[in-house]
């Protein structure tokens, strides 16, 4: 439904990161939701402090985040804060907004491994956010991995092997703009920026996201896959790299059963997810942007393992992230939650 107005009843909500790629994405998406909501507050960098932005039909200024929340009119009769912003962003402020009792979530996954994950339809985590007030995200790269996972579950899947194409806006928009400047760059000969690509993103691969070993985002993606799929984390062994695209998320992988299963099973149990849609010629991630479904296919037997090898792509920004969120917040706001 449309926002309501301020003078109306309504849930009252502050967007961290609305000038940001996730932010866009949560202020595209939120007026779709079944729920009252008032036109969001709205925070981003102090960069972006003054500006304004265009929500629900009219002009809204952009603050920065305020040293103490807990006397700033921002905060007064909010009802949630959603926190579309880079990590250490996350962790400065959220917990200063739990400490007043005004209920969090969080986009960016950097409580994982210290509170449990919330997804849709398979870890909720709905009695937790009411007594921590708390409810964080998985990775987009995890989400859609474990969607996949849960789908094929009475399959009895023990374990997966991934690897996973980031694109820049893994890296929010500054990854998404310097990608861009790197590119024209290079067509002009000049010496391309190299800020949050260090070794260069432009017509090239970054195959690790660390100098040697499993990187931090690996690892975690491992431990959140355990914690929604229940088992160890040693079953999953995912990795990621960044490809040159500006958005998106792709996966080749591949999946292991305790005994051998074939392709038509698959498909039948996947076609029962209303999260995953199965096409013969998967689309690349640069033509799903906007489209909620993960988009798999390329199934086929592995010849060496009790697997099944597939292809998946998605829109790494809705289907990886904020339609988790949405319908997480509306069901939060139908039972009373909020």
């Amino acid at each position: 439904m449309p926002f309501v107005s301020d003078q109306e009843d309504g849930i009252s909500t502050v967007i961290v990161g609305a000038t940001g790629l996730l932010g866009g994405e949560l202020l595209r998406h939120l007026p779709s939701l079944n729920v009252p909501l008032r036109i969001p507050r709205l925070i981003a960098s102090i960069k972006s402090s003054g500006t304004t932005l265009e929500v629900g039909g009219s002009e809204r200024q952009v603050h920065s985040f305020p040293d103490d929340p807990e006397d700033s009119a921002l905060f007064e009769g909010v009802d949630a804060v959603i926190f579309a912003a880079p990590a250490s962003v996350v962790k400065k402020y959220a917990p200063k907004l739990i400490d007043i009792d005004v209920p969090v979530f969080d986009l960016s996954g950097v409580f994982a491994g210290q509170v449990p994950i919330s997804m849709k339809d398979l870890s909720e985590q709905l009695e937790l956010f009411s007594e921590e007030q708390i409810m964080v995200m998985p990775s987009a790269q995890a989400l859609i991995l474990a969607r996949i996972l849960s789908a094929v579950e009475d399959l009895d899947p023990v374990g997966l092997r991934a690897e996973v194409l980031l694109s820049a806006a893994s890296f929010g928009k500054q990854g998404v703009q310097e990608l861009s400047r790197q590119v024209s760059a290079v067509f002009n000969l000049q010496d391309p920026p190299r800020q949050v690509f260090p070794t260069g993103l432009a017509f090239d691969i970054i195959p690790s996201l660390s100098k040697g070993g499993w990187s931090e985002s690996e690892r975690r993606c491992s431990a959140e896959l355990a914690e929604l799929i229940r088992l160890p984390q040693s079953h999953f062994v995912v990795s990621l790299s960044v490809a040159p695209c500006f958005t998106g998320i792709s996966v080749s992988g591949q999946i292991l059963f305790s005994s051998q299963v074939d392709v038509q099973q698959v498909l039948e149990h996947l076609s029962y997810s209303r999260w995953i849609e199965y096409v013969d010629l998967v689309p690349g991630p640069k033509r799903l942007i906007g489209r909620k479904p993960i988009f798999i296919g390329r199934l086929r037997n592995d010849t060496l393992d009790n697997g099944i090898q597939f292809w998946a792509s998605a829109d790494n920004l809705l289907a990886g992230s904020v339609s988790n969120f949405s319908e997480l917040f509306q069901l939060c706001w139908e039972e009373g939650r909020l």
